[in-house]
This record gives structure tokens, sequence and C-alpha cells, in this order.
């Protein structure tokens, strides 16, 4: 290059994004997000508008919830089934869970994951009317939401959806 520093801005930004995907493959399949300050309807479309085109399974959970953390156990053969598909998984806590111990469980997580404030967290509850946790949305590739509800309902079921929703 004729100018030096041009040169170097563009060595340095190399090595900022190799750094960067560094980074992401040593963090195993999980990527922590950051929500808008958008709540209800508006949230919602935030938190799935990188997903387009894909199936979306979103798993409302926090890290105190014994039922949700059995969830994610039994669900980890499924979500190695649908590696490589179009297929995304979308975690969803709150600030009832403690950020350290939050931190800690994500990393053994694959998927994406949001940590909303009460707030925002409380008006999707109250969208889909959820009464607890664990509580599931099943969005289609069309951006429509094709199930949710709350409990547990077996990885037959959701492995049923998903595929249907692949097709």
């Amino acid at each position: 290059m004729r100018f030096p520093f041009y040169a170097d801005y563009v060595k340095a930004k190399n090595s900022e994004i190799a750094a960067k995907i560094a980074e992401e493959n040593a963090r195993g399949g999980y990527y922590v997000h950051q929500a808008s300050e958008s709540t209800g309807d508006s949230l919602f479309v935030d938190l799935i508008k990188d997903f387009k085109g894909k199936v979306v399974f979103i798993d409302f959970w926090n890290t105190w919830c014994v039922p949700c953390r059995q969830a994610f156990k039994d669900l980890e053969p499924m979500k190695k089934e649908f590696e490589g598909k179009d297929v995304v998984f979308l975690f969803i806590a709150d600030e009832s869970s403690p950020q350290k111990v939050y931190d800690r469980m994500i990393v053994s997580m694959k998927g994406h994951h949001y940590r909303l404030n009460n707030a925002q967290a409380s008006s999707l509850r109250q969208k889909w009317g959820f009464p607890g946790i664990p509580s599931y949305v099943i969005v289609g590739r069309d951006g429509i939401v094709k199930d949710f509800h709350t409990g547990f309902k077996g990885v037959d079921y959701y492995r049923t959806k998903i595929e249907r929703e692949l097709k």
C-alpha cells in the first residue's frame, strides 16, 4: 500500500476480527445478545428479527427453576439432531436469575441467550398469558407463532412441531 497508515489500520482490523472469530469458536455455540429497550410485540419482533427463514424454538426459563434445568438436559439430544438445520434455539431469562449464576449456566447451553429486565419479561408473559416457567414458543419459518404454552411437553412433542415447520 502507498500509505503505511492504511496498511497498519487494515492489519489491526484483521487482527480484531480474527480475535472475535476465535472468541466465538471458543464459546462453544452459545451467543449472548442485548435486547432493545422495547416491550411486548416490539420486543418480540426485535428478539427474532435476525432469524428470518428459520424455525425458532424459544425457551423462557430462569436459573432457579428446577423444571427448566431438567428440560435443558432432556432437550439436549434433540438440539443435536437439529444442528446444521434451519432451527434456532433462543433462551430468555430475566433479572430474577442472579447474573453470576446465569453467566455460569449459559456456557453449556448452545443457542442464543437474552437476559431481559423484569418489565420486558413481564410484557412477554402477559402477551401470551404465561402463568409461569418453563414456557415455550415455536415460531415458524414464516415468522408466525405456531405454538406457545407453559410446561414441558416432552421431547417428542417439540421434535414433531419443529420437523413440521421445517417442511
